[in-house]
């Protein structure tokens, strides 16, 4: 997520200042170059839609990557209490290598090698769903059509009861016996 709202900074800052040759930006994140330099479309749509963001507003040529030992940023996620963080040199000024030049600026090695259970891929699943019809009543298993029917009357009083929440209570099927 720094990534995109470094992206979205960048969007926000080329509209106040047309005359900006050149932007660099920095991330601690290993994964960040391999998304930006990589197909966002073989990523889960999140991610894709975030490097689709990212692309669009900033050059993937201009990303860098620094160590989070190296990233002044990371001091506010450490702990670091203000009075601290007015003479820590870094914050002020940055790291150290940013006053070498250029081609001595750190380099993120091995990402292009990175392999699929770092990143977050997308997948496919394929489902199959069979549905079967069975009788919940079987005609053939009663003797009249007057029983059948009062099974029938009486599985459907049932299901509503069942639907409400209500428990079963024992009952005869065909009704209450009359013998004492």
């Amino acid at each position: 997520m720094g990534a995109v709202i470094a992206a979205r900074l960048v969007k926000y800052l080329k509209r106040f200042f047309k005359d900006i040759k050149r932007i660099i930006l920095w991330s601690d994140s290993g994964i960040v170059p391999y998304w930006i330099n990589g197909s966002g479309s073989k990523f889960i749509p999140f991610v894709s839609n975030r490097i689709s963001e990212i692309k669009e507003n900033t050059d993937p040529v201009s990303w860098r990557h620094c160590s989070s030992k190296q990233n002044p940023a990371d001091l506010l996620t450490k702990g670091i209490i203000s009075r601290e963080l007015i003479n820590f040199e870094e914050w002020w000024h940055g790291p150290e290598c940013l006053k070498d030049s250029e081609n001595l600026w750190p380099k993120l090695k091995g990402f292009e090698s990175i392999d699929s259970e770092t990143v977050e891929l997308k997948f496919s699943l394929i489902v199959n769903l069979t549905i079967t019809h069975e009788k919940i009543v079987d005609p053939d298993k009663y003797s009249s059509f007057l029983k059948l029917l009062r099974v029938t009357a009486y599985i459907f009083r049932r299901r509503k009861d069942f639907e409400k929440g209500r428990t079963l209570q024992s009952r005869n099927i065909l009704g209450e016996s009359n013998s004492k």
